[in-house]
């Protein structure tokens, strides 16, 4: 009788494997719940998303919900450093690309400036190592600086701050917190402010969606 090639794990076993390996970047005792991931996606949604990168995509309980309006968005990507969730990732939504990489690469996925960016993060910047968050924030940067129209939305627990902004020229916005979620999720925009001159696209250099 042959042998069967063993069941990959389902998006839960992957969850607590990847939080078993390394607690410090799940972040969370729990994947996240359909009432968070749906408000993700309505805050995604709440203005025009242009290019969509979901970093920390985990077992992909928010990706599900942006895959399935991905015709909403210029572009649509997932990264996730675990090779078993992006794996996972892959199975689950075939057509959208999946990088199993660090989210301090997510600069390097987007061929040129862009018009409009939505970063959609799932990342525990509270409990990643200093210089893992460092790398990260220093690609966001280096993203953004380079987009004329950006957003990075992210959640947290306990109603913190997920970091500090980077100078006067962009901050957070608290906005409400997901009491259904397990455990309840505050979410943030971070966004340039009103009158603040930084990209390199303000400066003309051509954008690459319009």
């Amino acid at each position: 009788m042959p042998l069967r090639a063993p069941r990959p794990a389902g998006p839960l076993l992957g969850f607590w494997q990847a939080l078993r390996d390394d607690p410090r970047r799940v972040g969370a005792l729990l994947p996240s719940g359909p009432a968070l991931a749906q408000a993700m996606l309505d805050l995604t949604l709440a203005e025009p998303p242009g290019h969509v990168i979901e970093i920390g995509a985990g077992t992909g309980a928010i990706s599900q919900a942006l895959v399935q309006h991905s015709q909403a968005f210029a572009s649509l990507q997932l990264l996730e450093a675990n090779p078993q969730l992006a794996e996972g990732l892959r199975r689950r939504f075939p057509g959208t690309p999946v990088h199993a990489c660090c989210a301090s690469q997510l600069d390097e996925l987007l061929p040129g400036p862009a018009e409009r960016l939505t970063l959609v993060s799932s990342l525990p910047f509270g409990s990643l190592k200093a210089v893992d968050r460092q790398r990260v924030l220093a690609a966001i940067a280096r993203q953004t600086s380079r987009t004329r129209d950006w957003r990075l939305l992210q959640y947290s627990y306990g109603g913190r701050l997920p970091f500090p902004s980077d100078g006067p020229t962009q901050g957070w916005k608290r906005l409400h917190t997901v009491w259904r979620n397990l455990p309840p999720a505050t979410l943030w925009q971070l966004s340039p402010l009103p009158g603040a001159v930084r990209h390199a696209a303000s400066a003309g250099a051509p954008a690459a969606d319009r």
